[in-house]
């Protein structure tokens, strides 16, 4: 059994089902955030957040260059959000699990090269890739443990 996160019920899954087993860690075992991260959370009901993605967008969209990761938790809501801010003259793609590798590659592509500034995406592609990341959820506990996986971004990003 693997898992990058050792939350209670992963623990107890490992005591039900397996024999001796052993846990390593590498690392501490606190949850914490990175420090390389500016965080500001914003609790809002759901019909509020549209119009409040739409202001941050616009704050960020005014920094030349600046390139922006939104995060949702399902593919549906992934293309909504995609077309809104596309609607909006906004220059977004999307990149989640129904996307062929050779759509995902070319996705990921246009971002890297400044050909869309906006990448919206499922949280799992949450691996190191925002400057400005913005997470539209309903779990603090995902947004967390995401949080604690940013930090270090690649070259071709900066």
């Amino acid at each position: 059994m693997w898992s990058a996160t050792w939350p209670k019920e992963v623990r107890k899954m490992a005591e039900d089902y397996l024999q001796d087993y052993v846990q390593i860690n590498v690392g501490s075992l606190q949850l914490s955030a990175n420090h390389n991260i500016v965080q500001i959370v914003d609790v809002c009901q759901e019909y509020e957040k549209e119009a409040k993605l739409g202001r941050l967008v616009d704050e960020i969209s005014s920094e030349p260059g600046a390139k922006t990761i939104i995060f949702v938790g399902t593919k549906r809501k992934v293309e909504t959000i995609t077309k809104l801010l596309c609607r909006n003259g906004y220059p977004a793609s999307c990149m989640h699990g129904d996307k062929s590798q050779q759509e995902r590659d070319y996705v990921l592509n246009q971002f890297r090269n400044g050909k869309t500034s906006i990448l919206v995406a499922t949280d799992v592609a949450a691996r190191g890739l925002g400057e400005w990341v913005i997470c539209i959820g309903d779990s603090l506990y995902k947004y967390r443990v995401a949080l604690g996986r940013r930090g270090e971004l690649p070259d071709w990003f900066r």
